[in-house]
């Protein structure tokens, strides 16, 4: 299985690209949260993903090749949020 990578700055651009992505028979994405802007959501990204794919939540930091500039507190947050949300 592929795994494809999104990378959007705003929620309804990665929700668009996400059903792009299924209608295109992608069957898992990977929602990169470090390249959005502005407060993240998660329970906004996985209400509004489309049926039958698989979701990957990663935030990486920039020295891991990431845009992520928030402190690691919050990064790990984020990541706790999506876990809690059933990632």
């Amino acid at each position: 299985m592929i795994c494809v990578a999104i990378g959007r700055s705003r929620h309804k651009h990665v929700m668009a690209e996400h059903k792009h992505l299924a209608e295109q028979g992608a069957k898992m994405v990977e929602l990169r949260l470090d390249y959005l802007s502005g407060k993240v959501s998660i329970r906004r990204l996985m209400a509004d993903r489309p049926a039958g794919t698989q979701v990957i939540i990663t935030c990486r930091r920039k020295e891991d090749g990431g845009k992520w500039s928030g402190t690691e507190e919050a990064r790990l947050l984020l990541l706790r949020e999506a876990i809690a949300e059933g990632v």
